[in-house]
């Protein structure tokens, strides 16, 4: 398994292996740092997307 993360600085979107994890690599187009995420971290915001319930106004009908 992979994950995935994306530039600050410029936008690239970075594909790296799982050792990575928690860990900064420098961005291969700009050179800046990027921080890579937790697997824990990835998952949760994975499961947020897809749960339709997440985020979004709340209305009081």
């Amino acid at each position: 398994m992979s994950i995935r993360a994306s530039c600050d600085s410029c936008g690239k979107q970075l594909k790296v292996r799982d050792e990575a994890a928690g860990k900064r690599v420098k961005c291969p187009d700009c050179g800046s740092v990027v921080q890579i995420p937790e697997p824990d971290d990835v998952m949760d915001a994975e499961a947020a997307d897809d749960n339709p319930f997440a985020g979004g106004d709340i209305s009081s009908d």
